[in-house]
């Protein structure tokens, strides 16, 4: 769990590194090793095709949920209690955030 919310948090920073170096507009998708990245504000965004683009995960071990992009392991006892939230930057002068993993149902 927290090596995913890591891999997370590193493909958020990777991806505003690669648009401001780009020059991007704030919300300008991207491409990161051959696939589209949706943005929000010069970072991944929290909607399907956003960080879940961005960063590789194995999809039999960990999958997301709504609210916004809560990754959780699959094979959990209570997925929805071993899980973190990805929030999208709410403007352009803060970065996204990865919340504090909840691992109670792991």
């Amino acid at each position: 769990m927290n090596g995913l919310r890591a891999a997370v948090g590193s493909a958020a920073t990777l991806a505003n590194a690669l648009t401001v170096a780009q020059g991007n507009s704030a919300n300008q998708a991207i491409t990161v090793e051959g696939s589209p990245v949706l943005m929000t504000n010069y970072y991944p965004s929290s909607a399907s095709g956003g960080i879940d683009a961005a960063v590789r995960f194995d999809a039999a071990a960990f999958s997301t949920a709504a609210p916004a992009m809560t990754f959780r392991v699959t094979a959990a006892p209570t997925p929805a209690s071993c899980a973190f939230l990805y929030t999208a930057a709410l403007s352009t002068t803060q970065p996204a955030s990865v919340a504090t993993a909840t691992t109670t149902g792991c």
